[in-house]
């Protein structure tokens, strides 16, 4: 056996011995409306500090054990020690292959894997998205400089209220459709064919659908036109927060 195999061997050995464990956190709520919540963790400060008890840092092993400690807190303030306040940007994610759509389906609509290929090959044959056994997640650059006739295509012929909402907001705030520079175009990462993504085209078809099907190209298109949009915005706020008697 190499290093390699043995390596392999003994990871999946984990995989398969490994057993699911249940633990407890104890979740605090704060201010007059409760709307401000934050997970108790323990500190070196922490009575429970390296406590037999804990299953991590801000977890018990016995549920039991956690409602002790919380009876514990009763009667006891809540100083703040720290707010930190930061912004970060994401951006969407890369497109569909089969193996995440697939993902995707039966998280959403609760169907296997060879049902999704079922559906994402009939719409593939109606014309309504490209090939589906695909590994790529992104687009080749010849694909990303005429992209702008997949996005007519659905902004002059798939009546969707969503989509035409976002269509809309696409171009009312002159998003760029320029991808050829982006993370979602790179032909080194495409071998035979490139991720899946709305044509444009086939809505002749489109209301003989199954609703599920339906829901499936909607995926995909809002997938797709997700790449236009520039990146999402938040704002984290993290508090410290100790009890004290």
């Amino acid at each position: 056996m190499t290093c390699v195999l043995g390596m392999i061997v003994s990871r999946e050995r984990e995989i398969r011995n490994f057993v699911k464990t249940s633990y407890y956190k104890v979740i605090g709520e704060f201010g007059e409306d409760k709307t401000f919540k934050a997970e108790w963790k323990s500190g070196e400060k922490s009575s429970m500090y390296n406590s037999p008890k804990l299953y991590n840092e801000n977890g018990f092993k016995k549920e039991d054990d956690a409602k002790s400690f919380i009876t514990s807190l009763i009667g006891r303030q809540a100083k703040i020690l720290e707010v930190k306040k930061s912004k970060s940007k994401e951006n969407a994610p890369l497109l569909f292959n089969l193996a995440e759509i697939q993902n995707e389906c039966t998280k959403r609509f609760k169907i296997k894997p060879d049902e999704t290929l079922a559906v994402i090959q009939e719409l593939y044959e109606k014309k309504l998205v490209t090939y589906p056994r695909t590994d790529a997640r992104v687009l080749s650059t010849a694909v990303a400089k005429v992209i702008s006739k997949n996005l007519n295509g659905i902004a002059k012929n798939f009546k969707d209220e969503e989509i035409s909402t976002y269509i809309k907001k696409m171009i009312d705030e002159k998003y760029s459709t320029n991808l050829v520079k982006t993370k979602y175009v790179n032909d080194s990462k495409i071998t035979d064919h490139y991720a899946i993504i709305p044509t444009g085209e086939g809505f002749e078809n489109y209301d003989k659908l199954t609703d599920l099907n339906k829901n499936v190209y909607k995926l995909i298109v809002k997938r797709f036109l997700a790449i236009f949009y520039p990146p999402a915005e938040f704002n984290k706020i993290s508090v410290t927060v100790r009890n004290r008697k």
